[in-house]
Parts: structure tokens; sequence; C-alpha cells
């Protein structure tokens, strides 16, 4: 399983876009991911959207089917006024064997996927 905590990796197409591409690349080295978790801002708490929620969810899971179509996908947009901390970026990968993988991302899946920006990433492993 895939878990991404990004509080704008599906603030924009473009982002959108980039998100879908991150999650092709560990698809691929792993043989399959099975299923992928993402959480981010809801298109309401972004201050340069002109788009709705549902257009921002339709658009992330047409994306998701269009580029991987056996993956399980949830995305679970939050509201800025909601409760909870979205400000750190980091993803989570659990093995079968119960192990995790942690990436804290400095610029998250932005930072990552496009040379616009510098990221710095912190990796910790915890074996079960």
């Amino acid at each position: 399983m895939l878990q991404i905590i990004d509080p704008y990796c599906c603030a924009q197409e473009d982002a959108r876009r980039r998100l879908v591409d991150f999650i092709a690349r560990f698809d691929k080295a792993a043989d399959s991911i099975g299923k992928v978790h993402v959480v981010s801002f809801d298109a309401d708490s972004l201050r340069d959207s002109y788009e709705s929620n549902e257009e921002q969810c339709g658009d992330i899971e047409r994306k998701v089917a269009a580029k991987l179509p056996n993956t399980n996908f949830h995305h679970a947009p939050r509201s800025r006024r909601g409760t909870g901390d979205l400000h750190d970026r980091r993803v989570t990968a659990t093995f079968a064997d119960g192990s995790r993988v942690i990436w804290d991302l400095g610029r998250g899946i932005d930072g990552i996927m496009s040379p616009r920006f510098g990221c710095v990433v912190n990796a910790t492993v915890e074996q079960s």
C-alpha cells in the first residue's frame, strides 16, 4: 500500500498529472502497488482554484484509471478549515511483511517530479 499526504498534490491539473506519474513509477518498480490512498486539500481550500471539488476529484480519478487501471485508488480530500494538520508532506509504503518506508518530502510530490523545485527527502525504515 502507498499512502501519500500532500496538501497540494491535487491542487491543479499539472500537479495531478505529476502525482499519477509518481505513483506509476512506484507501481512499475513494485510490479504493482495494489492500493493507493491520497490525502490532499479539497478544491474549496485552495486560493487559486477555479475548480469545484467534484471537478478536482473526477480529474484525478480519471487520470489514475487511465494510467493505473489495476490500482485500488482512494482520494480523501480535506478542507483547510477542518481538523487535523496537513502541513507535512510524506509518502508511506507498507509492504506485505508489515515493514514500512516513510519519505518526508520537503516540497511534496511537485518537488520530486518537477525540475522547477529542489526537494529534500528524508527516509525512515521501520521493520516489522
